[in-house]
């Protein structure tokens, strides 16, 4: 797809931008790029929706634990278990399982 020239696919896409800095200002900066009508939706992520994200959402949790190599005491991946990255003799709890 030719990002200039290609306007009829572009009106089906949704545009998402994503940051990890606080964005005051997103909810003017959607309203302006959609008023432009050149995607069929504009979201913005910004460090408050991915801090939020990540506290409500266990899975995210496994996933962000598992992608920065950082263990993550209540929640591991059925991946990071089928791979070994978890020593052998830890236990699991049913509730401490995130699926990907």
């Amino acid at each position: 797809m030719d990002a200039y020239n290609d306007n009829d696919e572009r009106t089906e896409i949704t545009f998402v931008f994503v940051t990890p800095r606080r964005w005051p200002a997103k909810d003017a900066w959607i309203k302006e790029k959609t008023a432009l009508n050149l995607w069929k939706e504009v979201r913005v992520y910004d460090a408050s929706d991915l801090e939020q994200w990540l506290d409500q959402s266990l899975p995210g949790q496994a996933w962000f634990a598992n992608e920065t190599k950082k263990t993550y005491q209540f929640a591991h991946s059925i991946s990071a278990g089928m791979t070994g990255q978890m020593s052998a003799n830890h236990q699991l709890a049913p509730h401490s399982l995130a699926l990907q």
